[in-house]
């Protein structure tokens, strides 16, 4: 296959400010770049990204060095020569100045990621002619991509009728020869082998009719022309029209079939949430192929005989069983918890029919099949007459212990991983598994979800329902703070453990199963899906030879992670017992922790040498018992602390301390400074995503370019968001980019009416503020209504408990004012949590109450909220007493005396103190006193936080507006969604914005009643196209080019209408230009057909849909989106080329173009009932005759 390469070589200037012009023209030059070609940047940089590292002094000038950092990574570069030496220090310049040596990585070869596997064998090299050494590297420049290795199925085929209809007589057939096979699971087997040859042969007799008769047509009307050659053509013109009429039939048929083989989508889906849309991205060139092996000897090979080989040798090692220590084995399973008798019952049952149903349901769809080639779709779609054979089969296994062979071989992908490519353990293998197997597998995935939370502990997350790896992120940030903060002495160490899941042993899993309690039923089953299973390696397009698995946890299957949960929490158990622990300071009961876990992932927390040993021992046991491998080179480590009366830990192997932070789960943690990295070059990246749809901007309606913002661009923010504050400026910068993404030019509407629903008059573009408010909201959310078990919560709750010392944390959120905590120092996070906190307006009623934890201040609840000075506040909360709970004896079961407060909080006044105390006692909702009450008798209630109600702060102004409120107001803070809170959130930072706006400002002319408001979504809704939906949205919003605008910017242009002399408003562009009278003639006799009165009103805002008339209504609104393109195409075209009159042929062109090709295709898919019901209603436009031909009525 022909590859192309762009070298770019560059000399930077030596002058830091010239530096930072050259690499911003560098950047814009390498936007010429072909996508496709294989970019390779080289040269002297004269700066460096990392002068720890890359030189042995300070880098000169950041500004140039933080300018070719934006540019990498706007171009996703990697820098060749690090990559295969991450650690390493070498020097490419040197230079001496009064005896100082300076030295610097100034030279170096930058390409893309997804072409990082093709460059090895890199090196620095001294030359004598220059100060400079010389930097070299090998490519591969041929690329070899072979057609897929098996077959698979197209999943499009099932919207072909007679596929389906055809599949379902040939499958009834099959079943006929169970009788003459060994067994159920031979004729599964056999049986996939015919899907294949059926769907095969199936595509071909298709093509090949109707290629022979399109080849007879075409040689037909090549006859006839040549027969009629210079004769007079009346005698052959009927039949040479009938033979055209045909050949142009055949070609839609073999067009729209075209479609349908080839994975495409209809053109109204074009730009929605597809595996087809966003694949639509302007990648790179991107291989997942072996360029380059490292050999044992450290030589390279190229050769793809010896690349097969060696990475065939190296995964069948992998996957290959090592003995052993059953002694350790049996160490590590004591103490385990076990199942209880119920739950371990509820695991026993035979495999039912049912739960394939539920479990078929649920597979992924666009996922890549197995070695059989069988998609998801494919069961889903054929599940009623699969099933059942299925599910028989499944139950012959089960009784003979093992299962078909196509569900015990797996394909192994290989996924390239950051590092150098040229070994093996840089790349990731995933098992793509049959989908009957993955069918059986996800059954009884779900069978363990609903008891594996009783065995596996809270602090390990991974694949546990509610459970969510921010509780990590959280826990470990919270900890960095509340230790930072009680000037506690602690190290966390993140362990790296190599290819964790591929190596754990398959005889130590089921016995882990065993010791947690799991019944021989469902081992047995687990023991299935493991039993004589093999993989065969799928490597630069072809397959190896099967080799068997012995040991391993196969990714791809969706059992996996609980299966690697249950294998590693023996080792975790054994850890929590013998390490030290921490729990939050100053909460009552909170729990303790001593490590926290994601998978493989595990970050313990080291107190002292004894727990680095306690550590080591517990691993060694662990490498015993399950054959696992902790690769001590890639563990990452922070030590917290100053460590003045006690020395740091002294970490195994080559382990050591960072002293600035470390990355965990993706997050930079650590200092202030540290986690700024979370951010450095993150606005590069996403405008560069942004930057590969540039390509077809102009094609993409207004939903497709706020997919590609909100799930492909904005998204790469939310992981680091959701636990850290994203600075202001780069949210600023990010949404100004979103917003001129979205409108490609001219910026029609304020971005608040594009960040609201589209239901509500918007286009749902994500607000970035309002999101990460809305997560800030998310967490005081969990941070109330979470129990403590959920690990974080507590040392959330620590870090509030420090604020002033007042002893409250959750307390905060009941009171009507948090303004004053500003003025204290509180963590960024936090003090995010309670900006966000004052979006909200919030009510309860009294007996929706934290008992003796409520608040005395600042609380609508108590009756100190009235009269009572900011002196004697802040003498309470000074001596802290701050909750109703603190004016109590809890010892001695009675209220506070007044001298006793006196005393405590330093007032002099006594009678002061007294009549608050009086006051406070006799005014009490009768709930807060009985709670008081309860104490003072010596039976206290422990009550839940309150649940609290929520509200916006602001309120809109009701109808005729487009800001509105409705919907979110009351809502209960315990169960709001996440949706609910996003949209408060942005509606409420909008506000001043959109409070006066119009809902449209066709209504300030007169246009609608009162009332009146339009229906958003329908300007939408299918058979209208998203193009004319945008033109729809526009005109509503009067965001329409009319001349009378565009005057103003360009003097050539009259500000009158092109067909009158009146003024070219949207108004009169739409509704009042006297030319558009016999298209609303045509309109009034078409809607009258539908049983519609033709109005402005209804042609503006389309019909609203009413009870048993949704295809009128239907039908009538894609009308009215017709019309209104041809009102824009023929005023555009009057203006560009004076010939746009025709305004009614233009219209019944649009529509007659639109139905035709949704006939085509439907009378191809054997859809032509569907086609009938949502274009013929009424005969209005159109009807299908006896032969399957379509005849217009207008």
């Amino acid at each position: 296959m022909e590859c192309f390469f762009s070298f770019f070589n560059i000399y930077a200037p030596c002058v830091g400010q010239e530096r930072c012009v050259f690499f911003k023209a560098l950047s814009d030059a390498l936007k010429s770049c072909p996508p496709d070609n294989v970019l390779i940047l080289s040269g002297d940089f004269n700066s460096t990204l990392d002068h720890t590292l890359d030189r042995n002094h300070d880098e000169p000038h950041p500004q140039s060095a933080n300018e070719l950092r934006a540019l990498i990574a706007y171009h996703g570069l990697v820098d060749v020569w690090r990559e295969e030496f991450p650690g390493s220090r070498q020097y490419t310049w040197l230079k001496t100045n009064r005896n100082m040596l300076s030295g610097a990585r100034l030279d170096r070869i930058y390409v893309r990621k997804q072409d990082r596997g093709r460059f090895f064998k890199t090196s620095i090299t001294p030359m004598g002619l220059s100060d400079h050494h010389y930097v070299t590297v090998s490519i591969v420049t041929t690329l070899h991509r072979p057609k897929s290795p098996y077959w698979r199925f197209n999943s499009r085929l099932l919207q072909d009728q007679g596929f389906v209809s055809s599949f379902t007589f040939f499958w009834e057939t099959w079943r006929v020869e169970k009788a003459r096979c060994k067994s159920l699971t031979q004729w599964w087997d056999l049986g996939k082998v015919q899907i294949r040859l059926f769907c095969q042969q199936f595509t071909a007799n298709s093509t090949r009719a109707v290629k022979i008769k399109l080849e007879a047509l075409e040689q037909e009307i090549l006859f006839i022309t040549a027969k009629a050659s210079g004769r007079d053509m009346a005698g052959f013109e009927t039949y040479l029209n009938q033979n055209k009429l045909q050949l142009r039939s055949l070609l839609e048929d073999r067009g729209e079939g075209a479609l349908v083989r080839a994975r495409y989508l209809l053109y109204a889906d074009m730009d929605g949430p597809t595996k087809f849309f966003f694949g639509l991205e302007k990648r790179t060139s991107k291989t997942e192929n072996m360029q380059c092996l490292k050999l044992p000897g450290g030589r390279e090979t190229t050769d793809s005989a010896d690349i097969r080989s060696l990475a065939l040798d190296f995964y069948e090692d992998l996957f290959r069983a090592e003995d052993c220590d059953v002694s350790a084995v049996d160490e590590l399973l004591q103490g385990l918890p076990r199942l209880g008798d119920e739950e371990a019952l509820s695991l026993e049952h035979p495999l039912s029919y049912s739960e394939l149903t539920q479990a078929v349901q649920q597979q992924n769809s666009g996922r890549s099949p197995g070695l059989d080639g069988l998609s998801g779709e494919f069961y889903k779609a054929f599940w009623s007459l699969l099933g059942p054979d299925l599910h028989t089969v499944l139950q012959e296994s089960v009784e003979q212990g093992n299962l078909p062979l196509s569900c015990r071989r797996a394909v192994l992908s290989l996924l390239p991983k950051k590092g150098d490519l040229g070994y093996l353990k840089n790349w990731r293998p995933v098992s793509l598994l049959c989908v009957d197997t993955k069918i059986f597998s996800r059954a009884l995935t779900n069978r363990l979800k609903a008891v594996v939370g009783s065995v596996v502990h809270r602090d390990q997350t991974y694949c546990i329902p509610n459970r969510s790896i921010f509780d990590n992120l959280f826990l470990v940030r919270d900890i960095i703070t509340t230790a930072a903060y009680h000037k506690l002495n602690l190290g966390l160490l993140s362990l790296d453990q190599e290819k964790a899941f591929d190596r754990v042993d398959h005889g130590f899993l089921f016995r882990t199963l065993e010791a947690f309690g799991f019944g021989p039923v469902f081992i047995g089953l687990i023991k299935l899906l493991y039993k004589d299973i093999y993989s065969i390696l799928k490597i630069n397009g072809s397959l190896t030879r099967p080799f068997s698995v012995s040991r391993g946890i196969r990714q791809g299957c969706g059992l996996s992670g609980l299966l690697y949960a249950i294998s590693i929490e023996p080792l975790l158990v054994m850890l929590r017992a013998r390490l030290g622990t921490i729990a939050a300071p100053g909460i009552p009961q909170a729990p303790t922790v001593s490590l926290t876990a994601y998978a493989d992932d595990v970050t313990v927390i080291l107190q002292s040498q004894e727990d680095v040993q306690v550590l080591s021992q517990a691993l060694q046991t662990y490498q015993r018992a399950a054959s696992a491998k902790v690769n001590w080179e890639k563990c990452s480590s922070l030590l917290i602390g100053d460590w003045q009366d006690s020395t740091p830990p002294v970490l195994p192997q080559r382990c050591a301390w960072n002293l600035e932070g470390f990355k965990f789960l993706g997050v930079y943690l650590g200092t202030v400074g540290y986690m700024s990295k979370n951010w450095e070059g993150m606005e590069e990246k996403i405008t560069g995503r942004l930057q590969r749809w540039r390509w077809i901007l102009p094609q993409l309606s207004y939903r497709g370019r706020v997919l590609v913002v909100n799930n492909l661009a904005a998204s790469m923010l939310w992981h680091k968001a959701f636990v850290l504050d994203p600075p202001v400026s780069l949210l600023c910068s990010l949404q100004k980019a979103f917003v001129n993404f979205f409108w490609d030019g001219y910026h029609w509407l304020a971005p608040g009416v594009l960040c609201l629903p589209v239901a509500e008059g918007g286009q749902g573009l994500i607000h970035l503020a309002s999101k990460v408010a809305s997560m800030r909201l998310q967490t005081a959310q969990c941070l109330l209504y979470a129990q403590d078990s959920v690990l974080w919560v507590s040392f959330a709750r620590s870090v509030l408990h420090g604020i002033g010392a007042f002893s409250l944390d959750r307390h905060f959120f009941l009171m009507a004012n948090i303004q004053w905590i500003q003025g204290f120092h509180l963590p960024f996070f936090f003090k995010s949590v309670l900006e966000a906190w004052n979006i909200l307006t919030v009510s309860r009623t009294p007996d929706q109450n934290y008992g003796t934890e409520e608040p005395l201040f600042f609380n609508p609840l108590m009756p100190t909220q009235e009269r009572v000075g900011d002196s004697l506040i802040s003498a309470f909360m000074g001596a802290g007493i701050t909750k109703l709970g603190d004016l109590l004896d809890h010892e001695n079961g009675r209220w506070k005396l007044a001298l006793e407060v006196s005393a405590q909080t330093g007032l002099r006044s006594l009678r002061l103190v007294a009549d608050l105390l009086g006051r406070l006692r006799v005014s009490l909702p009768n709930s807060l006193s009985a709670a008081a009450n309860s104490v003072v008798a010596g039976t206290p209630e422990q009550l839940a936080f309150p649940d609290l109600r929520i509200s916006p702060r602001y309120a809109s102004r009701g109808g005729g507006h487009l800001l509105s409120f409705n919907a979110l107001t009351d809502l209960s803070l315990a169960s709001v969604d996440r949706k609910s809170l996003y949209n408060i959130c942005s509606k409420s930072l909008f506000f001043n914005q959109l409070v006066s706006r119009p809902d449209t400002k066709w209504r300030e002319h007169g246009q609608f009643p009162p009332d009146f408001s339009p229906t958003w979504r329908l300007l939408y809704k299918p058979p209208i196209s998203k193009r004319v939906g945008d033109l729809q949205w526009r005109v509503l919003h009067l965001a329409i080019p009319t001349n009378r605008f565009v005057s103003r910017f360009n003097h050539d242009v009259m500000p009158t209408c092109p067909f009158c002399p009146a003024p070219d408003t949207v108004f009169h562009f739409f509704t009042e230009c006297s030319r558009l009278l016999p298209l609303f003639s045509l309109l009034q006799t078409l809607l009258g057909k539908l049983g519609f009165l033709f109005n402005h009103n209804l042609f503006v805002s389309s019909v609203r849909y009413t009870k048993g008339r949704k295809g009128e209504c239907t039908l009538a609104n894609f009308l009215f989106g017709q019309a209104k393109l041809a009102i824009y195409k023929t005023h555009k075209t009057e203006m560009e080329e004076g010939n746009g009159k025709d305004l009614v042929g233009v219209f019944k062109t649009m529509v007659r173009t639109r139905v035709a090709a949704d006939f085509a295709y439907l009378r191809i898919t054997d859809e032509l009932l569907f086609f009938n019901q949502r274009w013929c209603i009424g005969g209005a436009i159109c009807s299908v005759d006896s032969t399957d031909g379509i005849s217009f009525r207008f």
